[in-house]
């Protein structure tokens, strides 16, 4: 063994590796402004001082209970057997009328995520970009103006950049597309409307012949006896 080695292990001065609980170490407390009570106190989602919960997101959960998906289940629930075989006939009933507020509501406040710059590290966009989308096709399927839908919009236009520019565009194509198969919809709608009508028309014309015959045949039958 290295004798030398050992002395200068041996005489080394000891370190003594500590910590000490007492000494008061610097943590940086970062506290938000309260929406309920205007106090900057809001630390870990709670506010210290009205005991205000923060939502876990501005939008609450993908698919959750504030979503798009949510209040149409909801609504179609609601219906009985007849009424969602007949669901055309019940846009004027209030039911239907609210889930259209509802749902306006909540496209508004998707427009307002997206022209914020919260969405665009947000890791779940894409999925409140699809409800955006499937929020247009149903307001082109219930009838709701263009102008409607773009006037939210059109108040955010000094915004503008190149993810809002993106989002712009997509509603744009969202729109269009919604309508053109709005309007096939319509014409084979009408196309079997037609077809319907026709069989109508020769089954009647069948029932008349069928009617004459008979009646003709009754007469010659009472003549002849």
């Amino acid at each position: 063994m290295d004798l030398d080695f050992l002395e200068d292990v041996q005489n080394a001065p000891k370190q003594e590796n500590f910590i000490d609980i007492h000494s008061e170490q610097e943590v940086d407390v970062h506290y938000e402004q309260c929406p309920k009570c205007q106090n900057f106190s809001i630390l870990d989602s709670t506010c210290e001082s009205c005991h205000y919960e923060k939502p876990a997101h501005l939008l609450g959960e993908p698919l959750g209970h504030r979503s798009f998906y949510t209040m149409r289940e909801k609504y179609l629930g609601s219906l009985s057997l007849f009424e969602k075989t007949n669901i055309s006939i019940l846009k004027d009933q209030g039911k239907y009328k609210s889930l259209i507020n509802r749902t306006k509501l909540r496209y508004n406040d998707l427009l307002d995520y997206f022209y914020s710059d919260v969405s665009l590290d947000d890791s779940q966009r894409h999925i409140f970009l699809q409800e955006l989308t499937d929020i247009i096709i149903f307001f082109i399927d219930a009838g709701i103006d263009e102008d409607e839908i773009w006037f939210p919009i059109n108040d955010k236009s000094v915004q503008e950049n190149d993810h809002t520019n993106s989002l712009f565009l997509l509603i744009k194509e969202t729109i269009r597309e919604s309508k053109l198969k709005s309007n096939e919809s319509r014409f084979e709608f009408l196309m079997l409307d037609r077809r319907v009508s026709k069989l109508l028309i020769l089954f009647l014309t069948t029932m008349l012949v069928f009617a004459f015959s008979f009646a003709f045949i009754s007469i010659y039958n009472s003549q002849m006896i």
